[in-house]
């Protein structure tokens, strides 16, 4: 991949008198006679549509408003047509590689993963190129406001003979303009998608990958205790029949058990293990969190008699805060389990309501009834 220059200058009188325009075009890897003999035959062809009525009428190219649009449109062709070639070209390479990581595995993955960060940045520095092409080109249609009052000549024989072709040049470049910045976005939507897709692809392998660690850990749970059977065949004498039919029962139950753990492994993880390992965690903090900050404290008192009033002191209120911290958090998780908050006791020592009846009422209403 190499980049073409392209660029064209108008110098002489403003007024469109006299004047001269030169175009520079620098592709490399090519012949300069086939680049000169093409600039020609492709001067002479540069109609556009423009028919002349008489032998003595001027090409369109020769006025000086229509060679700029005709150059342009030139430049814009050739820089959506490399930009797409490169795109595509990259599309096609990086599908090929994509199609044998879904057949081989992770094995292709990092060969995959070198040759995109090599596209990457061809991409990135086409996406870099069509930006700084793109504020050229809004520069160039702003030329005529910039120009202000000090424009080029323009007759109003000019104006009929050259104006449907200028108009028909006008629209092309607009045209070719929406296609470059939407060959920008392709490009950059390009380059996002890829990389979304590459980190799901390693996600997916380091997922397979933690999935045959467990189920390596189920194993060598499981054959574990087994390894103490080696320890009896390494006696210096045989062992009984007895002990040998024992250890081949024993062997056998490990093998079942080992091959049903592998074929529910998700339903133990998520039936067993998990909760197995919320339980621990549970105990597990109490019981060594505190012993260890209990334990420092004790130390500081140690070692500086003088501050162990102050340490000591700092013991209790630590415990005296993790009990009523703990007592919190058992009244919190009661409200939330009842989703309701507890009922207020009614206040005492209040004299009754009104409309409301006494014990002694009552009974006085009993004895009359």
């Amino acid at each position: 991949v190499v980049r073409t220059v392209m660029s064209f200058r108008f110098t002489g009188d403003f007024f469109d008198r006299y004047w001269t325009c030169h175009f520079l075009e620098h592709k490399p890897r090519t012949d300069k006679r086939s680049v000169t003999k093409d600039g020609k035959a492709r001067i002479f062809k540069l109609d556009h549509g423009h028919k002349r009525r008489q032998k003595k009428t001027k090409y369109p190219w020769q006025q000086r408003k229509v060679l700029e649009l005709v150059l342009m449109d030139e430049i814009l062709n050739e820089m959506a047509s490399s930009a797409r070639n490169v795109l595509d070209w990259a599309k096609n390479t990086l599908q090929g590689g994509f199609q044998k990581l879904q057949q081989k595995g992770s094995d292709n993955y990092l060969s995959l993963n070198e040759r995109w960060r090599v596209f990457e940045q061809i991409l990135q520095a086409v996406e870099e190129d069509l930006d700084e092409n793109l504020e050229r080109i809004k520069e160039w249609r702003a030329r005529e406001s910039d120009r202000g009052l000090e424009r080029p000549r323009w007759t109003r024989n000019d104006e009929r003979r050259y104006r449907p072709t200028m108009t028909r040049l006008s629209v092309l470049t607009k045209r070719k303009t929406r296609e470059l910045e939407r060959l920008k976005q392709n490009i950059q939507s390009f380059r996002e998608a890829l990389t979304r897709r590459l980190t799901s692809i390693r996600d997916d392998i380091s997922f397979r990958g933690s999935e045959n660690i467990n189920l390596f850990t189920y194993v060598t749970v499981v054959f574990l205790p087994l390894g103490f059977t080696t320890g009896i065949f390494s006696m210096s004498e045989a062992p009984s029949r007895t002990t040998l039919i024992q250890m081949v029962i024993t062997a056998i139950i490990a093998l079942a058990i080992t091959i049903g753990a592998l074929i529910n492994a998700r339903l133990l993880d998520k039936e067993i293990v998990e909760p197995a390992l919320k339980i621990i965690r549970s105990i597990s903090r109490p019981v060594i969190v505190c012993p260890i900050k209990t334990l420092r404290l004790l130390f500081n008192a140690l070692i500086s008699p003088g501050k162990s009033l102050h340490h000591l002191f700092e013991i209790v209120c630590y415990m005296f805060d993790r009990k009523s911290n703990d007592k919190s958090e058992q009244t919190t998780d009661k409200s939330d389990d009842d989703g309701k908050a507890a009922p207020t006791p009614p206040p005492q020592n209040q004299g009754p309501a009104q409309g409301s009846t006494t014990p002694r009422e009552l009974e006085n209403g009993s004895r009359i009834s």
